[in-house]
C-alpha cells in the first residue's frame, strides 16, 4: 500500500503526516512540523511528486445566502453570482452546501452555506509546488476536512478548533457545514474569552440559523486537554480519530486535519477550476500513455508469437511437399489427357441430344389420335430440334365456306394439346385459298 503525503498549512508551520486510507481504516506511517519557510527544502529532499494540501486560507467569503429555488444545474451559477456580488471577489473558487429551502413572500427560497477563496491564494500555494517539480493532487480548506469528522446521525454539531493564533467555530448539521465563524485568541488553549465567542456562536446559531447544537465537538489539540471540561450547560465531546500508527496518539493530537484529508475529499477541492481541469488532461495523458506502452507490448509478444508460428508451419510445410510428386509433371500429363477428351466431346454431345429426343415412331403414332376432319396433308416433316422433335404439317381444309374452313382448322389445332409433349411453335390459315401451315415441339 503506498503512502500518501498530507500538507497541512497552519499560519508559520506546516504540518506533515505520512499514511493512507483503505475501506474507512486510516493508517499513519510518520509525521512531522517543519517551519513553513522550510518548505521548499523538504520539498526538493522528498521523492515523492503529489501531494495533498489542507490550508488555513486567510481571508475567505463564508456566509449563508439566500437564492431562488432553481433546478440543481442552475443553481451554481446563482451562487456564483450572488457570491461575486457580497464578497467583491473578482477571481475566485468555491464550495456550497444545501441548508434547505423555504417559503417567503417571494416564492421557494435555498439557504445555502458558501466558503469562497480568492484564486490568487490558492494560486501561490500550487506555485510554491511547482517551482520543485511537484504537483498539488487537492487543495482543501482546513474547515471542511474537520466538519466532515463531525458528521454524526441524530446530531447538530458545533465543532470548535484551533489554527494558529485563531478559533475556528463550524455547525455541522444533517452531514454538511452550514456555518463557520473565526475569532482571534489570545492562547493556543480555550480560554475564557473563547468561551464567551463560543456562547454567541450558539445564540446564533439557535436564533438565526434556527438550529440548536446538540453536542459541542473539539477537536486537534484542543480534544486533547480538559477543554470540554471548562464548558458549562452543554453536551461536550473531544474528537480523537481511530488511527492505526506507530506512533502514539498523543503525539498526533495536533495532526486532526492532514490525517482526515487522507479518507476521500474531493468534493472540497478548492483548487481553480482551470487548474483542476489542466491535472485531468495530465493525468488522461499519463494513463494513456501507459495503456499505449502495455498495447505495444502486447502486440510485440503477439507479432513474435505469430512470426514464430509462421515460421514452424514454413518449414511443416516445405517438408510436406519433398514429400509430393513432380507437380510440373502432372500438370503437363492432365493439360494432355484434356486435350484428347476434347477430341470426342462433340460426337458425345451430338449422342447426347439423339437419345434425349423423343422417338420418330411414338410421334407418329400420336398423330394417329389427331381430329383430322376435313384435313387434307400436303407435307409431314420430322426434324430433330433441341432435345425435341420438330413437327412440320402443311395441307388444305376441303370446306365449302370460310367459316367452315376456319372452324375445321381450329378443331385440328385444338387436337394437339390431347398430346401432353406437344406445343404449337406456329400455326398460320391462308384463308382464300384454304391452306394452312403448323410447326409443333414433341418432347
Amino acid at each position: 500500500m503506498s503512502a500518501s503525503i498530507v500538507i497541512s498549512l497552519e499560519g508559520q508551520s506546516a504540518r506533515i503526516v505520512y499514511g493512507a486510507a483503505v475501506s474507512g481504516v486510516v493508517t499513519v506511517k510518520d509525521a512531522l512540523v517543519i517551519p513553513v519557510e522550510k518548505l521548499e527544502d523538504f520539498l526538493s529532499r522528498e521523492r515523492a511528486s503529489e501531494f495533498t494540501i489542507v490550508n488555513h486560507f486567510s481571508d475567505p467569503f463564508q456566509d449563508v445566502i439566500s437564492v431562488p429555488a432553481v433546478k440543481k444545474r442552475l443553481l451554481r451559477k446563482i451562487i456564483e453570482i450572488e457570491v461575486r456580488k457580497k464578497s467583491g471577489f473578482r477571481d475566485f473558487s468555491f464550495i456550497h452546501t444545501v441548508i434547505g429551502t423555504r417559503a417567503t413572500d417571494q416564492g421557494k427560497r435555498t439557504d445555502v452555506f458558501v466558503f469562497a477563496v480568492k484564486n490568487d491564494e490558492s494560486r501561490a500555494i500550487i506555485e510554491r509546488f511547482a517551482s520543485r517539480n511537484k504537483t498539488v493532487k487537492a487543495l482543501y480548506p482546513d474547515v471542511f476536512v474537520l466538519s466532515r469528522a463531525m458528521a454524526l446521525k441524530d446530531e447538530d454539531v458545533l465543532c470548535v478548533s484551533a489554527s494558529g493564533n485563531k478559533k475556528v467555530f463550524s455547525l455541522v448539521k444533517d452531514g454538511t457545514l452550514q456555518f463557520t465563524r473565526e475569532v482571534l485568541s489570545s492562547s493556543p488553549e480555550l480560554n475564557s474569552f473563547d468561551i464567551q465567542n463560543l456562547d454567541m456562536t450558539v445564540n446564533y446559531c439557535r436564533q438565526s440559523l434556527r438550529v440548536m447544537p446538540s453536542l459541542v465537538m473539539f477537536a486537534g489539540r484542543l480534544g486533547q486537554d480538559d477543554s470540554a471540561a471548562a464548558v458549562r450547560g452543554m453536551h461536550t465531546a473531544c474528537f480523537r480519530p481511530a488511527i492505526a500508527s506507530i506512533m502514539a496518539r498523543e503525539a498526533l493530537a495536533d495532526f486532526s486535519a492532514p490525517v482526515l484529508a487522507l479518507g476521500p475529499g474531493a468534493a472540497f477541492d478548492i483548487s481553480p477550476a482551470p487548474y483542476r481541469a489542466d491535472k485531468l488532461k495530465t493525468r488522461l495523458l499519463k494513463y494513456s500513455s501507459i495503456t499505449f506502452a502495455a498495447m505495444a507490448a502486447f502486440l510485440a509478444v503477439m507479432s513474435y508469437s505469430a512470426l514464430r508460428d509462421a515460421g514452424a508451419a514454413k518449414q511443416g510445410l516445405q517438408a510436406s511437399l519433398a514429400t509430393l510428386p513432380d507437380i510440373d509433371a502432372v500438370v503437363s500429363s492432365h493439360e494432355a489427357r484434356k486435350t484428347e477428351f476434347e477430341r470426342y466431346v462433340p460426337f458425345i454431345d451430338t449422342i447426347n441430344r439423339a437419345a434425349a429426343a423423343p422417338d420418330p415412331a411414338v410421334v407418329m403414332a400420336a398423330l394417329s389420335r389427331l381430329d383430322t376432319e376435313r384435313i387434307t396433308f400436303s407435307l409431314i416433316n420430322i426434324t430433330p430440334s433441341d432435345g425435341a422433335l420438330r413437327l412440320r404439317l402443311e395441307g388444305s381444309v376441303r370446306s365449302n365456306s370460310y367459316a367452315s374452313t376456319q372452324s375445321y382448322f381450329e378443331k385440328f389445332a385444338d387436337s394437339f394439346k390431347k398430346i401432353n409433349s406437344a406445343q404449337i411453335v406456329e400455326q398460320r390459315l391462308m384463308i382464300k385459298d384454304r391452306n394452312f401451315l403448323l410447326e409443333v415441339d414433341c418432347r
